[in-house]
């Protein structure tokens, strides 16, 4: 996952600067992330152009995984910084332009060509 923001509304101790609900739109929690990975078998990297704002998220859904009641092989999240957790966004990580960045690749059956499957799908 590549990311510049927290998820909107998915960490409830995260400040909600964007006014976006205290919820997530489709109700995502940090349980129900962790268990949908874990039960799909999938080891996620969150790659974030931001980690000042993003860390906080990163931290709780890490916690949920590693602490997961079926994560037997106790796998965790890794976490990528893309920048220096001290250069913010907002001092021209990004160039100055507020994005959302977000890049998933997975293993699902979509995605089980070669490449040129993965640019279609």
């Amino acid at each position: 996952l590549f990311t510049d923001a927290p998820a909107h509304g998915f960490s409830v101790n995260a400040p909600n600067i964007d006014n976006y609900s205290v919820r997530h739109p489709s109700g995502l929690t940090t349980d129900r992330v962790s268990d949908s990975l874990i039960k799909s078998d999938i080891d996620l990297f969150i790659c974030s152009f931001n980690p000042a704002a993003t860390s906080r998220t990163e931290e709780e859904l890490a916690m949920k995984y590693l602490g997961h009641k079926d994560n037997h092989e106790q796998r965790e999240i890794t976490a990528i910084p893309m920048i220096p957790k001290t250069q913010s966004q907002s001092e021209g990580a990004l160039g100055g332009h507020e994005k959302h960045i977000i890049f998933v690749l997975d293993q699902s059956n979509s995605m089980s060509d070669d490449w040129s499957g993965v640019v279609a799908a």
